[in-house]
């Protein structure tokens, strides 16, 4: 959806062959993947994970927020 919505937006040749393979790896994705009729078992939810995936969020967020000030020594905070 968003690969259509850039083509329409942006009809230059290079944004139609970044945008418009997007949209041919997506259908080919959706299509194979209709195709495949293997039913995996999905695991059951951790709450290890959540916690994991909210710490990196928050370490990755104050690095993201911080580097610039490490990196040319403007601060933006």
């Amino acid at each position: 959806m968003l690969a259509v919505l850039h083509l329409a937006s942006n009809s230059d040749m290079p944004s139609i062959f970044l945008f418009g393979g997007f949209l041919v790896y997506a259908i080919v994705w959706v299509l194979a993947a209709e195709r495949r009729e293997t039913n995996k078992p999905v695991s059951d939810a951790k709450a290890t994970y959540d916690v994991l995936a909210v710490g990196l969020g928050v370490a990755l967020t104050f690095f993201y927020i911080r580097s610039p000030r490490l990196f040319s020594g403007v601060d933006l905070g």
